[in-house]
């Protein structure tokens, strides 16, 4: 890409050899600088139309609706007990400021889904 540039300056632009390397690196480097701010700006203006509350009352509903009346889940073909999560999610209901309108104990939700994440391992990986 730069060898074609740098002939071309030398050539009909009458520049010097030196200069015409330093013209073309520098028109590579505002060019990847520029490149790089649009990709920003766009992937910052993605991030910012993210609503991480309505991402989790989403992820909320879609577990309840897949939980069945005995607490069971069925992920990957391997049912998964989800009644200690389920209770775990009904004691920290409350617990917070209000804002999210529930609160949940990352650590508790660890331990009790332990089969879930498991199951998801194995599928995932075979």
């Amino acid at each position: 890409m730069l060898p074609p540039l740098i002939r071309l300056s030398v050539r009909y632009l009458k520049l010097p050899r030196g200069f015409a390397l330093l013209i073309a690196y520098l028109v590579v480097f505002i060019g990847t600088i520029g490149f790089a701010y649009f990709m920003t700006k766009s992937v910052v203006a993605s991030i910012v139309e993210l609503d991480p509350v309505g991402l989790v009352d989403n992820l909320r509903v879609s577990l309840l609706e897949r939980v069945d009346a005995n607490g069971q889940l069925v992920a990957f073909g391997v049912t998964v007990d989800m009644n200690s999560v389920l209770d775990s999610l009904q004691t920290s209901v409350g617990q917070g400021d209000g804002s999210a309108g529930i609160v949940i104990d990352a650590e508790r939700v660890s331990s009790t889904s332990g089969p879930a994440s498991a199951a998801f391992v194995q599928s995932s990986g075979s």
